[in-house]
């Protein structure tokens, strides 16, 4: 009779020890599939930001080509070697500066938090996997009927911070955890 009173304790101990490996195991799987699944969602934001920035140069590229001008943000004059959010951009969505050729909306993502549409508000609309507004970099080098050589449309990736040198931005070039699009300027003729 001993052993009988003392079979329902042992098989409650061997219970316990079989929930701790269980339990190890599954601790070990989480701990490797983890990481594993961290740098599956990075890809994927990366990926997402690069058939983003596609569309944008797409989107530049045809409005250069249909207007013979740069789409600009909010109608203001570029800058020399500028970096800004790109956030406005009406006139990738509507004729706001009555360009000859417009035939757009050249992008079909974005907000209207008034009475036009814009890429992004800075909480909506056309924004980055890691929410925030894409960047716009010009260059010029006064080949281009209006100067621009070159736009660098970029994500500052996970850190949000430019990682990526201007030249580099320049050539289309991405370093860190930034993703990079170049868009090159309309070349005038040559004589």
């Amino acid at each position: 009779m001993g052993s009988e009173i003392g079979a329902p304790a042992r098989r409650r101990r061997f219970m316990r020890v079989e929930v701790a490996v269980v339990a190890a195991v599954l601790a070990g799987l989480a701990g490797v599939t983890a990481p594993v699944l961290g740098d599956e969602l990075d890809g994927a934001k990366v990926a997402r930001a690069g058939d983003d920035l596609d569309a944008l140069a797409d989107a530049f590229a045809a409005y250069v080509a249909a207007t013979g001008r740069r789409p600009s943000d909010d109608g203001r004059a570029l800058e020399r070697d500028a970096v800004e959010a790109a956030t406005g951009f009406a006139c990738l969505y509507a004729d706001v500066h009555g360009h000859a050729g417009w035939d757009g909306p050249y992008l079909r993502t974005g907000c209207k938090p008034g009475a036009q549409w814009v890429m992004t508000d800075g909480r909506e609309g056309f924004l980055d996997p890691w929410g925030r507004p894409y960047r716009a970099a010009w260059f010029f080098d006064g080949a281009a009927p209006d100067g621009v050589g070159s736009v660098a449309l970029f994500s500052q990736g996970a850190d949000g911070e430019t990682d990526t040198s201007a030249g580099d931005l320049a050539a289309g070039a991405a370093s860190g955890d930034d993703v990079v699009r170049n868009v090159a300027g309309p070349r005038r003729s040559p004589r």
